[in-house]
């Protein structure tokens, strides 16, 4: 069995990812990235800029596949009594599932969506295929050419080569194991087997040390009223 790239694992950093968003909104500014985009009308520059900085979030706020993002139409992205959700209905598992939405994820969304409207103005309703993220000709985003210009980013944004579409859905999947336990995680990720979901876990010293002294086993034993005092030895 061929072993995986030594990218395939890579955890990216808090910061790198921080500096990944801010890359996409740096890239696609006249001013800081002149030299790519100074043929770019400012119309297009919004629109990637816009679109893809919303996939990008909520890559990191559902932990969702990139194939499962481009599936959304815009019915899945619904109200609901607690607030916004999306709804997954392809999904690898072939299990359809009901992910929350951040207040974070939702701004960034709504903003995408008056481009969105902008862009389809002049289409007739029935001609639109209803995608919530689309090409500039208002098709279903391509993969491809999306993860082609996420590279881009990555490299004028000068980070590591391991920071790609997989590492970050990596991040996510972590990050939510850690806070919100394997089981929240599993549910989120869409994974059938909670043994996938492990897989996406490291465990850091840090992270081990942390929750180390929250479990505090040792200090409950000894500061129990039950716990006789040592006496002194003669």
């Amino acid at each position: 069995m061929r072993s995986a790239p030594k990218t395939y694992k890579y955890m990216p950093t808090p910061e790198n990812v921080q500096a990944l968003l801010q890359g996409i909104l740096d890239f696609y500014d006249l001013q800081k990235n002149s030299a790519a985009v100074k043929y770019t009308s400012a119309a297009k520059r919004s629109f990637h800029r816009d679109r893809n900085y919303a996939i990008e979030l909520v890559k990191l706020d559902s932990a969702c596949r990139i194939g499962e993002i481009f599936a959304f139409k815009l019915e899945d992205y619904q109200m609901s009594v607690r607030g916004r959700q999306l709804v997954v209905r392809e999904s690898k598992g072939r299990e359809p599932r009901i992910l929350p939405v951040s207040p974070e994820c939702e701004t960034a969304i709504d903003q995408w969506l008056r481009i969105r409207k902008r862009v389809m103005s002049n289409v007739p309703p029935e001609e639109d295929e209803g995608w919530l993220f689309i090409s500039e000709t208002g098709t279903r985003v391509d993969k491809r050419n999306y993860l082609r210009s996420l590279t881009k980013v990555r490299e004028f944004a000068k980070l590591p080569e391991g920071i790609n579409n997989h590492s970050q859905r990596r991040f996510s999947i972590n990050g939510m194991a850690e806070q919100g336990g394997l089981m929240f995680a599993q549910r989120m990720a869409g994974h059938k087997d909670p043994k996938t979901t492990f897989i996406y876990k490291e465990i850091n010293s840090n992270f081990l040390r942390q929750k180390h002294e929250e479990v505090g086993i040792v200090r409950g034993i000894l500061s129990s009223k039950r716990t006789q005092k040592r006496k002194r030895l003669v």
